[in-house]
């Protein structure tokens, strides 16, 4: 194109040299043409080329997607192919141990339902024991209110010496009734501890088991000691729990022993009660 317009220009130069004036707009008219054939030229050039780079990024956006999922694959694959296949003695193995650690959480089940049942009823009687000792307290005020207070009525005084009496069988009976039944309570709560964690430690185990399927035969000796220390918890929860079972009887006798006499005491209560209103 600068050669097209050096070659016009020193054409015109000749021209204006010569002074002819129609060649001059015949030369220009024919360079305008050619300016207009080599820009529509230019053009259509430039339309290819954008039309070939919008093919060619279709294509390497097409190439992306196929790479992406390719590699998705690959990856997928290397997942399968580094999970750990177990043997069938592995799997047999671990399949036993499975069926222990679920009979041993039968079991822990089962005693925990039954040290629950004992716990309610050693808090329920801990409670009610405790209840008496506003009653007890009551009692001994207007009792010693009543010996201070009234000499010379025969009618409260034969009725000072039973209440006095009542009051201290109820305090033994009582005392001792609290006492055994404090020590068992806070043996249960012991034995509570020791069953909840064995299955803590047993649900751990299965988990193991699962995780030993995923990850790698290396969890099941995990799994194994989990399941020989709920084993271990267990028994000793259960050793503890059946001496609070042969201490029952007696704190029911106990309590059966602090529930006549405070019966005792209500009764000898309301008599000086009567007495005074006379």
């Amino acid at each position: 194109m600068n050669k097209n317009v050096l070659a016009i220009c020193v054409l015109t130069l000749m021209c204006l040299v010569s002074c002819d004036i129609n060649f001059l707009d015949e030369l220009l008219g024919k360079a305008r043409e050619k300016f207009l054939e080599e820009t529509d030229n230019a053009e259509g050039l430039n339309s290819k080329e954008e039309n070939q780079e919008d093919k060619e990024n279709k294509v390497d956006v097409s190439k992306v997607k196929r790479d992406v999922v390719r590699n998705k694959d690959f990856r997928e694959k290397s997942i399968n192919l580094s999970q750990p296949k177990l043997t069938a003695v592995q799997e047999s193995y671990l399949t036993g141990k499975d069926a222990e650690a679920s009979e041993i959480k039968k079991k822990i089940d089962v005693n925990l339902a039954a040290v629950n049942a004992i716990y309610d009823e050693l808090e329920k009687s801990l409670s009610e024991l405790k209840n008496m000792e506003a009653f007890v307290i009551r009692a001994e005020s207007d009792f010693n209110e009543a010996r201070r207070g009234v000499p010379g009525n025969n009618h409260v005084t034969n009725t000072l010496p039973y209440l006095d009496e009542a009051i201290k069988t109820v305090k033994d009976s009582r005392h001792v009734a609290v006492v055994g039944y404090n020590e068992q309570f806070h043996a249960l709560k012991h034995v509570k501890a020791d069953a909840e964690y064995a299955k803590g430690l047993i649900k751990s185990a299965l988990g193991e088991s699962a995780q030993a399927r995923l990850s790698g035969y290396y969890y099941v000796q995990l799994m194994i000691d989990n399941i020989s220390n709920a084993q271990l918890s267990l028994s000793k929860a259960e050793s503890m729990f059946k001496k609070v079972e042969s201490e029952l009887d007696n704190l029911r006798v106990e309590r059966q022993k602090a529930d006549k006499d405070f019966a005792g005491l209500k009764s000898a209560y309301e008599a000086l009660l009567a007495v005074k209103k006379k």
